[in-house]
């Protein structure tokens, strides 16, 4: 009788809630309908405005410390932040449907995006909202903050700021007349499905290449995105802005750097030394993958030996570029969205490296903190390299050559994850159906 389908039909049919955190809420009456008005019981409303909110009346210091490890800047400069760029998220919505997320929650959002390089769906689990709105929240926040923040936290040094570089760089590793430390690193990404396999950079992984020039106090001062993971360091550089500028004068110029000090008088200030007879102008300083120029310095190669006076040249000189990697080993732990994330647009990967290289300018000016927890040790090369590469001909130089082995387009991990499980279960199944048939001959 269970089984006959006009018993069924009879049955009373029970509405199922369309989302699972629409079902908790309550009922209001708004222009004679009875509305659903949700409660969110997320991060947000128990913890930044519940537990921490309370825990910081007593102990302000922990209060702070959760906003650090969550948003990673501390509550003062957190809600400063929110203050300066809400208008990213404020949006007229009509009251009779639902409350709106207000600019905070979605700044939260996005910063904890930020911060962990978790899927759409933990960010939505942990504030309580649907993935759908995380990713229209996050996507709508990083194309504001690459708007407004970009341009105004990342510039280029010149006049006064461009003599502090130099005098900073000077006090660092001894070399004159620096006026920042370039490198590049990857910025993980999914394989695309379009020319994916162009992003396969040397590493082992999809990414994409990013340029970037750094002062002496770790501050991103250039900062290029977006190139394919199978582009070097230098043919990104060749084939950037920054380049093309240093070629014609635009930047690091001779021209010395016109001040008014306190009395109103006009000042020139010379960027050039003048060191044994040679006239020195402001250059980078960059590792052996760039080409040697005047406005790019490297190391002597000592291939056929150095002098005791260039081993001590190639000591300032690696003293000084470790400074870009000091940055990016910052960027990498503060923001784990670089090398944790499940994006797969490379325009979108490039905006959200523009945008963490932003905010690490601001939250390293504001000395908002850095957990050593969070730095991502970088081990050898040949540790780090995937079991279907080998590498050869390594030097100092150079990571050395990479053969694929098959497959030349592995797993993934959670595929390998799946499989293995599916493996584990399909084995287990079959000792259990091994072990019942043996009992049931041996009785």
């Amino acid at each position: 009788m269970i089984c006959n389908p006009w018993f069924l039909a009879a049955l009373p049919r029970v509405r199922m809630p369309r989302r699972l955190w629409s079902q908790y809420g309550r009922k209001v009456r708004v222009g004679g309908r009875r509305v659903t008005v949700e409660i969110r019981n997320g991060l947000w409303e128990v913890s930044v405005l519940g537990h921490w909110l309370r825990l910081g009346r007593m102990y302000p210091d922990l209060e702070n410390a959760h906003y650090v490890q969550n948003f990673r800047m501390s509550k003062v400069f957190f809600w400063k932040f929110v203050s300066d760029y809400d208008i990213i998220f404020r949006k007229v919505v009509p009251k009779r449907i639902r409350d709106a997320i207000p600019p905070p929650k979605c700044m939260a959002m996005l910063l904890y995006w930020l911060a962990r390089g978790s899927s759409f769906r933990d960010v939505g689990t942990q504030f309580h909202v649907s993935p759908a709105v995380v990713h229209k929240i996050i996507h709508n926040g990083v194309k504001g903050l690459r708007e407004r923040l970009v341009p105004r936290a990342i510039r280029f040094p010149e006049g006064m700021e461009l003599l502090q570089v130099m005098h900073d760089f000077k006090n660092l590793g001894g070399l004159p007349c620096v006026a920042g430390a370039m490198d590049g690193t990857f910025f993980h990404i999914l394989k695309p499905s379009y020319n994916g396999d162009a992003y396969w950079c040397y590493k082992g992984f999809p990414a994409i290449s990013v340029l970037a020039v750094v002062d002496a106090r770790m501050i991103f001062t250039y900062v290029r995105s977006g190139l394919h993971g199978s582009v070097g360091d230098a043919g990104a550089f060749m084939t950037s802005e920054l380049s093309s500028r240093l070629q014609h004068g635009q930047v690091l110029g001779p021209d010395p750097v016109p001040h008014v000090d306190e009395s109103g008088a006009l000042v020139y200030y010379p960027v050039t030394q003048v060191v044994q007879g040679i006239t020195i102008a402001p250059y980078l300083v960059a590792d052996s993958a760039f080409a040697l120029s005047n406005k790019v310095m490297k190391c002597y190669d000592d291939k056929d030996g150095l002098s005791a006076v260039q081993d001590d040249f190639n000591y300032c000189v690696i003293r000084t570029r470790r400074v870009v990697e000091n940055a990016f080993a910052r960027l990498k732990g503060r923001w784990q969205v670089v090398v944790n994330n499940h994006i797969y647009d490379p325009e979108f990967a490039s905006s959200v490296c523009q945008v963490v290289c932003a905010l690490h300018n601001v939250v390293e000016t504001r000395n908002c903190g850095f957990r050593e927890e969070w730095l991502q040790v970088e081990e050898d090369l040949r540790d780090r390299v995937p079991d279907y590469v080998t590498v050869c001909g390594r030097n100092m130089y150079g990571n050395g050559q990479l053969l694929h082995r098959l497959p030349m387009f592995p797993l993934r991990s959670c595929e390998c994850e799946k499989r293995w499980r599916s493996n584990v279960i399909c084995i287990l199944n079959v000792l259990y159906a091994y072990i019942c048939n043996h009992k049931r001959y041996s009785l």
